[in-house]
């Protein structure tokens, strides 16, 4: 796509995309968004819950705009290097080493970029994203490098069982790794709660996060390169690059492997702080997420006569999708299902408040025991 061309498209995107933009109108995107804010709430609990929306809706069109320009090559016009020494230069030029991003800003150039420059490396994807994009990581390599047959891009599924292995034999070989770490899968699947994680202090809270990085990079010896991407304007992209992790032979694989997923992400909770409407993992940041500073549970509220009712926003939402009703606790991140009455009476509350001899009594110590009603 050439400049013009790219400059076109995104501009029609981000007006199309403002212009068309109600989330009334979708339910499923509806739920998505109370996940979304119950993790801003959770992690980043000084942005005030009413700038949420904007928020999220700026997290999908940051997201759209990532997938356009992934395959353009005008965009890399628009993006410049912080930090990029001599030192950082050289490890990318010579390798191997591990090219550790997140999905923040336009998180794909990165792959434009490293060919652009000849950097051979190994691309360490999802399944579903090789399936849908796997042709057009390949086209674009080629592309770049004028050569129909050029091979010095590799794809390996992060989902496959011996994904590790592969990626230790390429690093041996001399081949650098690009990898994701905040993503949502990782080497072999499985549950968040295996040896495969660790748990990492992030923002106000914690989360489990995938330490294979480390281990990969102390059991090849070789350094780790973080680099994230993030948007001063549309006009400007930036890829910021950090100082390399390097690995200490005499250090035990395991602490290292959990020190260096820490420092990893100590470098992107600032730019989530300063950008959060740039980092798309939000969408399923509650899949990782292990809540330390969770809702500060009140005493037990007076139920006399004439009190006032509300409903707790700070630790709840509802949201219905195809009839049905849920309730969705913003800490466990859990939804329950309950019944259209309701449903009704509690978004009624958190709009106007309910007296409390308009709930049956039973129903209401139930509410009231579980914080999801509380006395004005």
């Amino acid at each position: 796509m050439n400049p013009i061309d790219y400059k076109q498209k995104r501009d029609d995107l981000v007006n199309g995309f403002l212009m068309s933009w109600d989330i009334r109108k979708d339910e499923m995107l509806a739920a998505k968004y109370h996940i979304v804010s119950a993790s801003l709430s959770n992690y980043l609990p000084g942005i005030d819950c009413r700038a949420h929306g904007d928020i999220f809706k700026n997290i999908l069109l940051h997201q759209q705009l990532s997938h356009l320009e992934q395959a353009s090559y005008g965009a890399l016009q628009h993006m410049s290097c912080e930090n990029l020494s001599g030192t950082t230069w050289g490890i990318l030029k010579n390798g191997p080493s591990i090219i550790c991003t997140f999905h923040t800003g336009s998180y794909r150039l990165i792959n434009l970029f490293l060919t652009r420059n000849k950097i051979s490396y190994s691309l360490v994807i999802a399944n579903n994203v090789i399936k849908t994009q796997g042709d057009l990581f390949n086209d674009l390599y080629r592309g770049i490098m004028n050569s129909p047959g050029a091979n010095g891009l590799e794809i390996i599924n992060a989902e496959h069982p011996s994904s590790g292995l592969q990626m230790l034999k390429n690093l041996k070989k001399g081949r650098s790794l690009l990898l994701y770490v905040d993503g949502n899968t990782g080497a072999g699947g499985g549950t968040m709660k295996n040896e495969n994680h660790c748990r990492i202090n992030f923002l106000n809270q914690m989360l489990l996060a995938r330490k294979g990085i480390g281990f990969l990079a102390h059991a090849a010896n070789v350094p780790i390169l973080p680099v994230a991407c993030y948007r001063k304007s549309l006009e400007d992209i930036r890829l910021r690059f950090f100082e390399p992790i390097c690995p200490n032979t005499s250090e035990a694989r395991e602490v290292f492997a959990v020190r260096s997923t820490q420092a990893i992400y100590d470098l992107l909770a600032p730019i989530v702080q300063e950008c959060p409407e740039q980092w798309e993992a939000w969408l399923y940041l509650h899949k990782s997420a292990h809540i330390i500073n969770g809702y500060q549970k009140k005493g037990e509220p007076e139920l006399g006569e004439g009190r006032k009712l509300v409903f707790n926003k700070s630790l709840y939402s509802v949201f219905s999708i195809a009839g049905r009703a849920f309730l969705f606790n913003r800490n466990s991140y859990l939804s329950y299902p309950i019944d259209n009455n309701l449903y009704a009476l509690l978004s009624g509350c958190g709009m106007q408040g309910a007296k409390r001899e308009d709930v049956d009594i039973a129903l209401l110590q139930q509410l009231c025991n579980n914080h999801v009603l509380e006395v004005a």
